[in-house]
């Protein structure tokens, strides 16, 4: 078995069992979301407060137009093994006339140590738990959920699987907030109702013709 796993399972609390998005489809469903009324700003804004509520001490932020990068460096040290690396989380949104959208990628960097065998691992962080409990914070945020999810409620509130959540994106041993309170909403959006149209009302489109 590989170092990297053993780690996985034994420090990290991942498990076998644990939901994967393994299609396009699964990562459409699990790895993006809409929010009809809502702006880039905000969603930027709620994201950033769930990652920096997690981990504040280690999470750090490279932002851009679209989004942003957060890097958290984590450390474990378990007597006769350590491990020590770099979750990513690329958070990338879009907003149109009718609200805004986001999708997130996870991806796990470093290296494990056991005795004299050392290895570098770089994984795709694919759980089903990490994704939804993100969205659920985040709709808090933006005061589309009345509740803040905790790890612990996480896998009765998110159809999960009671005993491998897969939470390890945001409740990993490593995580210094994990238990700690929610950060304070961002209240609801304030979207302008859409003006009516001026003048008369547009033709109807015209057909193109078809030979008989």
């Amino acid at each position: 078995m590989r170092w990297s796993l053993v780690f996985s399972l034994l420090l990290l609390g991942a498990c076998a069992r644990a939901d994967r998005v393994t299609s396009h489809a699964d990562w459409m469903k699990e790895a993006t979301r809409v929010w009809p009324g809502e702006t880039r700003a905000r969603v930027i804004a709620a994201a950033e407060a769930v990652l920096k509520q997690a981990d504040p001490r280690d999470t750090k932020f490279e932002y851009n137009q679209r989004g942003f990068l957060a890097k958290r460096a984590f450390f474990i040290y378990a007597v006769i093994a350590s491990a020590e690396g770099v979750d990513t989380w690329s958070f990338t949104t879009a907003e149109n006339a009718d609200g805004a959208s986001a999708s997130v990628r996870i991806i796990q960097r470093g290296r494990a140590i056991a005795g004299q065998h050392s290895e570098r691992f770089r994984d795709n962080q694919t759980m089903v738990g990490s994704f939804r409990l993100f969205w659920a914070r985040i709709d808090y945020m933006l005061g589309q959920r009345p509740d803040w999810v905790s790890c612990a409620e996480a896998p009765a509130k998110l159809d999960l699987p009671p005993a491998a959540p897969g939470l390890e994106g945001l409740c990993s041993l490593t995580h210094q907030g994990r238990g700690e309170p929610p950060p304070p909403k961002l209240g609801t959006a304030k979207v302008p109702p859409k003006a009516a149209p001026k003048g008369p009302p547009a033709p109807p489109p015209i057909e193109a013709e078809t030979e008989s």
